[in-house]
């Protein structure tokens, strides 16, 4: 959760800047999938499956 929302502030910071739009969704879904990963990874280990 922490590295979705750290993805999330910089995406939104970057964002603000005119020319740079797109490197912010870029970089937000880069980030979203290594957050999803993680947590995916973390569910695997502790909950023996995702579902």
């Amino acid at each position: 959760m922490l590295v979705i929302s750290t993805v999330l502030l910089l995406s939104g910071i970057i964002g603000l800047f005119e020319n740079l739009t797109i490197l912010a969704v870029a970089i937000l879904m880069i980030g979203l999938v290594i957050g999803i990963g993680c947590i995916v990874a973390v569910q695997i280990k502790y909950n023996k499956g995702v579902f």
